[in-house]
């Protein structure tokens, strides 16, 4: 586990103590786009009604001052095989460590139709920002679902 994973645990568990790193795998699905996760999870999921959504985040590599990137993620769960699968390609050159956090999708704001919050980064000292810009980002306290599906909107 990367330090920056570790690092986003320690803050994502004040607020979600069930988080925790997983393993996913890739799995190709030739009507996902990049970037649309959780339409492309809920079209799977909509051909594949046994299975179960996930949401977490990924969490990329460590690019010195720049940080660590922390991206809201969604996909699909085979509930009879225990597997976790990823169905949105990920055109990118740095890889990811995903961070299952089930409450993710449990603050969808189905009221303005946000389902995915901001992205964030882990700074070099250990704190979190929210990006709310090309190169913007504000420092966090806390992590605040709400706060961050509304950063989205």
């Amino acid at each position: 586990m990367r330090k920056a994973t570790r690092t986003f645990l320690k803050h994502l568990t004040k607020v979600n103590p069930s988080a925790r790193m997983i393993n996913v795998v890739k799995h190709e699905y030739d009507k996902a786009k990049p970037n649309m996760c959780f339409e492309n999870a809920m079209e799977f999921l909509g051909e594949n009604e046994d299975w179960i959504c996930r949401s977490g985040w990924l969490v990329g590599e460590y690019f010195g001052d720049n940080g660590t990137a922390v991206l809201p993620h969604y996909w699909v769960h085979n509930p009879r095989t225990k597997t976790d699968f990823d169905v949105t390609p990920i055109d990118d050159v740095q890889t990811f460590e995903y961070v299952l956090d089930t409450q993710l999708s449990n603050n969808i704001n189905w009221n303005n139709k946000v389902a995915v919050p901001v992205s964030l980064k882990v700074n070099v000292d250990g704190s979190l920002s929210a990006r709310v810009g090309p190169n913007r980002f504000i420092r966090l306290n806390e992590i605040d679902y709400q706060t961050l599906l509304a950063l989205a909107n």
